[in-house]
């Protein structure tokens, strides 16, 4: 997938540089956001159960994919599993 050679060229890029390019960032994170923003707006809706509720989470949801993305490890875990754990995270501290 394209965000899978963009994720490898981002981290590959990081350690070398020590620090994230912010145009590689721009891009990688239009990407992954175009790539997943209704799945993970649809997984919010399907916990919450009210559109306006998910709408807002779902943007926290990328708020903090976007805040973490330094902390991502491609050997820990996929980035979807990455991903879907701090939607799941988002929306259990909402008390939703």
């Amino acid at each position: 997938m394209q965000e899978r050679a963009l994720l490898q060229s981002f981290w590959h890029k990081s350690i070398k540089e020590e620090r994230p390019a912010e145009a590689n960032t721009d891009r990688l994170f239009t990407t992954i956001f175009e790539n997943y923003y209704s799945r993970i707006f649809n997984y919010t809706a399907y916990r919450v159960s009210c559109r306006y509720t998910a709408e807002d989470l779902t943007s926290q949801v990328f708020e903090k994919m976007l805040s973490k993305l330094h902390s991502y490890s491609p050997e820990k875990a996929p980035f979807e599993v990455w991903l879907f754990a701090i939607a799941r995270n988002v929306v259990n501290t909402t008390g939703a």
